[in-house]
């Protein structure tokens, strides 16, 4: 779920419709979310370098190393594949 759609689904109305209010603990449970999409999408910008790079030379050494940054990554931001 999307972090606009998760805030859209939770917020309620108080007083004025046309200003629906959300809950601390789940403006917290929305920054997390999104806190993760991004480390998500760094990995994957990340990756798609090195995958790139890797294609494009034959600099193996550099991708290995990379390559396994990588999959450092994923298991300290606990992503899975």
């Amino acid at each position: 779920m999307k972090v606009e759609e998760f805030i859209e689904q939770e917020s309620f109305v108080v007083v004025n419709p046309d200003y629906p209010v959300i809950s601390v603990e789940k403006a917290w449970e929305a920054i997390d979310m999104e806190r993760r999409n991004v480390k998500e999408e760094a990995v994957r910008a990340f990756t798609k370098f090195v995958s790139s790079y890797d294609h494009e030379s034959d600099e193996t050494v550099i991708s290995d190393d990379a390559k396994h940054c990588i999959e450092c990554f994923k298991i300290e931001m606990d992503i899975e594949d």
